[in-house]
């Protein structure tokens, strides 16, 4: 089984049961497979981001969230494969994120994103089960191997702000 939760600063947003985290899919006149995300930072772009793809959500809602999870759904609705939509999400943040993200069509895989210098994404192995915090302690007493990704070593020098980050599917079945 996945688990997803996380508790998150108010950066952006009010403070409110509609805006706690994970957040969903679920637009205003658009039906779309189910995506459950949480995010650790800020995806500063997110109302463009939201007013050039039509996203519409319900007045209660302000956590710049909302767009992951929407955005993965509609690539998803597109035909594109989770992971694709994903990255090409990821892609369109701007601003410092941690993201982690499930999806009903695929129950046993997690994916997850690190993009700039003001979040961390630690995973911690054990035998049979990953473990994901934000900071080391969050894992280091649960196990002694655990996996730091990067989110500021560019993939491609010739582009560094297109290609900062990494993401990393946990696949239960793997």
């Amino acid at each position: 089984a996945s688990i997803l939760g996380h508790t998150r600063w108010a950066s952006v947003g009010i403070i409110s049961e509609a805006n706690a985290h994970p957040v969903n899919q679920e637009e205003l006149g658009h039906d779309g497979p189910y995506v459950a995300a949480v995010l650790n930072g800020d995806v500063d772009n997110f109302k463009d981001l939201q007013d050039k793809a039509g996203i519409r959500v319900a007045v209660e809602i302000t956590t710049d969230t909302k767009v992951i999870p929407t955005m993965v759904s509609r690539g998803l609705a597109e035909g594109m494969s989770l992971t694709d939509s994903f990255r090409q999400s990821v892609a369109a943040f701007d601003g410092s994120v941690a993201i982690g993200c499930n999806t009903a069509g695929a129950p046993d895989k997690l994916h997850l994103a690190l993009r700039g210098s003001g979040q961390g994404i630690f995973v911690g192995l054990t035998e049979d089960t990953f473990l994901v915090a934000s900071e080391p302690y969050g894992v280091v007493e649960a196990t002694a191997s655990y996996i730091r990704l990067d989110g500021e070593t560019p993939g491609n020098p010739d582009n560094p702000s297109a290609s900062q980050g990494q993401i990393l599917v946990l696949d239960r079945a793997q």
